[in-house]
């Protein structure tokens, strides 16, 4: 008996809710899609950004969620049942879109995070099961893999979000639902974030300016994050009125949006990041990004930071390549790869995230790149408490 529970808990039942996710996974991005492409189109609905952030402060104060909540924040109060996880689900699927609809500087990989642990905690009130924690982390898992399309890198993003002891309890059911999300989002024939497989392999002369680049992109890291953290604080203690917070955000959106006469700063960008392996950039790209995402995040509009951070990593590489005299294409590997990893405090999902979307030839590069961001971030204390 005691084998066939654990096949179900590690087999069958991840699967189900692999699957599961992979649809609702799929029909959250789709709507992310439909409506950026949208917007692209009409140009008009950025001056929607501070009305639509008014409904967005409305949905996170009656789910009772803080609206500067981070992911950890958000899981952790669904966790020890502080919210009403259905209302989070709710609030976080329509801000997501309604953010992405008006053109705030945001992703969608934190929010499908978000997503997972909401549903993944009504699905275990509805069995009645007393493993919550179960339900919660497998569908993170599955969710993000959906929106992310990368399974590895869905995984140990998760994982890393807990302590050890959790990571490996739940390492196998975790596989399993990557996994059958995964085959799901691929019979739709799904292309999200697609790999990106005509990088050259590294030469070895360049380890001293790969390693001075990653360094350089920590710090970038630290001090976006520092930025985005000073914002949020400054905005909540002296305006405190989060309705005014959000409009006001929205409002600078629009100016800056239409001053620069430019919409590339505006959503994900992803259409940026595949450019950075092609053309050069120049450093005003990179820190407009941060201006605009910072903005965004820091004013209230939801979606996380996954995408925007890697904008600004592989924008951030491809200007300093030039000057260190760096293939673009191995600057804009470092730059995203070490921003990922210091402003999600993550290790082994960037070396995934490099492997999955740059492809296995560069292992060594990624594997310097993790190395270096590590020590990084033990040596300026940058590693986060876990859930």
């Amino acid at each position: 008996m005691t084998f066939i529970v654990w096949i179900y808990y590690n087999f069958i039942l991840p699967s189900f809710i692999g699957s599961f996710t992979g649809i609702i996974g799929w029909l959250f991005f789709r709507a992310i899609e439909i409506v950026s492409a949208y917007r692209l189109k009409n140009p008009i609905f950025i001056y929607f950004l501070p009305i639509l952030g008014l409904v967005i402060a409305f949905l996170y104060k009656k789910s009772k969620i803080d609206l500067f909540y981070e992911t950890k924040d958000i899981v952790s109060s669904i966790k020890h049942n502080l919210v009403n996880p259905f209302l989070v689900f709710l609030s976080v699927y329509i801000s997501s879109i309604f953010s992405h609809f008006s053109g705030a500087s945001v992703g969608k990989e934190s929010a499908s995070v978000q997503l997972g642990a909401s549903l993944g905690k009504v699905f275990s009130k509805i069995l009645k099961s007393n493993n919550q924690e179960f339900f919660i982390i497998t569908f993170m898992a599955g969710m993000l893999t959906a929106v992310f399309t990368f399974p590895m890198t869905a995984l140990f993003f998760v994982l890393e979000m807990f302590d050890r002891k959790t990571a490996l309890k739940f390492f196998i059911p975790c596989l399993v639902s990557v996994l059958f999300s995964k085959i799901l989002i691929n019979f739709f024939i799904i292309v999200h974030t697609e790999p990106i497989e005509y990088i050259n392999t590294f030469l070895f002369k360049d380890i001293l300016k790969i390693i001075l680049l990653s360094i350089m992109t920590g710090i970038l890291a630290v001090i976006f994050s520092f930025l985005l953290k000073k914002t949020k604080n400054f905005v909540k203690n002296y305006f405190k009125n989060y309705f005014f917070i959000i409009f006001c955000g929205g409002l600078i959106l629009v100016f800056l949006t239409f001053y620069y006469k430019n919409f590339d700063y505006n959503g994900l960008g992803f259409s940026i990041i595949k450019e950075c392996f092609q053309k050069d950039f120049n450093f005003n790209v990179f820190l407009l990004k941060v201006l605009f995402t910072i903005i965004s995040l820091g004013f209230g509009y939801k979606g996380g930071a996954v995408v925007p951070i890697m904008f600004i990593g592989a924008t951030f590489g491809n200007a300093m390549s030039q000057v260190l005299d760096l293939d673009i294409k191995f600057g804009s590997i470092v730059g995203i790869l070490s921003m990922f990893s210091i402003f999600c405090n993550k290790s082994f999902a960037p070396l995934f995230l490099g492997l999955e979307m740059f492809g296995k030839q560069n292992f060594m590069l990624y594997f310097i790149i993790i190395i270096m961001t590590f020590i990084f971030r033990k040596v300026f204390s940058l590693i986060k408490q876990k859930i």
